[in-house]
């Protein structure tokens, strides 16, 4: 019986530690909530350097409801968590008219992984502003691109409801 639980436990790697230490030394975790067709809604307190994937993985996975055309075209699984994210995940059949308006994360721009030509789609965001932002980071709201100079006040302005961490 024994030897059955450590050839078990040996062909089953232990899952991945995902903490974060910042320089005080504190795990950092972000709190998202995943609703909509995914087998375990809710919120899910997650590692910083999370990503939607990881998210969906810990709700569970998508029902056999979910509109996984939509997903694959609008929802980026590799982009990273924030604190506060909301995350929905449509069934089939659901009105998708409504969802063009929610927070779309396919569309918003990660100003601390952005590259270059993502940070250029921005308005009013050119070569010579795009390479301001990324040797700014990282950044820690949105709101350092106006505090650190990195953006006039009329781009930030633009670009605000644009843009990620």
């Amino acid at each position: 019986m024994l030897v059955a639980l450590v050839v078990n436990y040996i062909k089953t790697p232990p899952p991945e530690q995902k903490t974060v230490f910042t320089q005080s030394g504190i795990a950092q975790k972000v709190k998202v909530d995943i609703e909509g067709a995914v087998e375990q809604p809710g919120i899910y307190e997650m590692a910083n350097d999370s990503r939607i994937q990881d998210v969906l993985i810990t709700a569970g996975g998508m029902t056999p409801k979910a509109n996984r055309t939509y997903v694959s075209q609008n929802i980026n699984l590799a982009q990273k968590v924030y604190d506060g994210l909301k995350i929905y995940i449509p069934e089939v059949n659901s009105n998708l008219t409504n969802l063009s308006n929610s927070s779309n994360l396919s569309n918003l721009v990660n100003i601390n992984t952005g590259t270059p030509s993502q940070l250029d789609t921005l308005p009013g965001v050119g070569e010579a502003t795009a390479k301001k932002i990324i040797d700014g980071r990282p950044y820690q709201n949105i709101s350092q691109l106006i505090e650190m100079h990195i953006v006039t006040q009329s781009v930030y302005t633009k670009i605000k409801d644009l843009i990620s961490l």
